[in-house]
């Protein structure tokens, strides 16, 4: 078995990790690279428990250089980096209230404009 499995299913973008305490993301290595750019995401965790993580990875300039946003099964979320392969929290786990059948759902927008990052978060239901 694959500690991950990626694709495309019913329309959504799914990222399945087979392994305890692993992480994986993936990325479009045909895009180019953006300077400015805005992004909006509806997410959800699929099945899980709440300690299981998902979100999105950005400024990634290779495998052990990038940001990420993270939302908990728990409805908690994080912003952090991983630089030269060390993972730091920018902001600790924060509290969202929004939670569907112990599982939270989320919109988020990213804009990224030279070096300034904003993004805006919405815990909301989204669909099934």
């Amino acid at each position: 078995l694959d500690t991950r499995e990626l694709g495309y299913e019913d329309g959504e973008y799914h990222i399945q990790v087979n392994k305890s305490n692993w992480a994986a993301w993936a990325y479009n290595r045909n895009a180019g690279w953006f300077t400015d750019f805005s992004l909006e995401v509806d997410a959800r965790l699929v099945d899980g428990t709440n300690k299981s993580r998902y979100g999105m990875v950005f400024r990634l300039q290779d495998n052990e250089n990038f940001y990420r946003f993270l939302v908990r099964g728990d409805g908690y979320y994080l912003v952090g980096t991983k630089t030269n392969d060390k993972w730091t929290r920018i902001k600790e786990w924060i509290r969202s209230d929004c939670r569907d059948h112990g599982k939270p759902c989320v919109f988020w927008e990213l804009h990224q404009l030279r070096m300034t990052v904003r993004l805006y978060l919405k815990f909301r239901q989204i669909r099934q």
